[in-house]
């Protein structure tokens, strides 16, 4: 059973934010709206009484997403919750793989907090 089956009644809406890297920095060049499944974190976790910063969020993203793929370590997500957006960073990705039916059911990729200068674009979700 697909993971946005089972969390049918929560879907999320997000905008993916595909950063463009040049000598002046980085921007959006190009947005995506979708939905998904999204976790809140706290940002820390405890090992052996130390507490190390880790990502402050999980998105499950859908596979057949026209910006989906192997490659969006790097790139944004813009979240909007009750009227604020929050800009995030993807840290990594992973592949949730369904070996019943023999296919990628998500990517779930780990999030950290970060601005992003919008190019010639205006925030979708704003």
């Amino acid at each position: 059973m697909s993971v946005f089956t089972t969390f049918s009644s929560a879907p999320h809406a997000y905008t993916f934010l595909e950063i463009e890297r040049t000598s002046q920095g980085e921007t959006v060049k190009e947005s995506y709206t979708a939905n998904g499944i999204f976790k809140l974190r706290d940002g820390m976790v405890e090992n052996d009484s130390l507490e190390s910063e880790t990502a402050d969020a999980t998105l499950r993203i859908r596979p057949d997403e026209t910006f989906a793929s192997l490659n969006m370590v790097g790139h944004g997500i813009q979240m909007g919750r009750g009227g604020d957006t929050q800009d995030y960073r993807i840290l990594s990705q992973v592949e949730g793989y369904d070996y019943d039916l023999n296919r990628i059911d998500f990517y779930k990729v780990e999030l950290k907090r970060e601005e992003f200068v919008w190019d010639e674009l205006s925030s979708p979700l704003v």
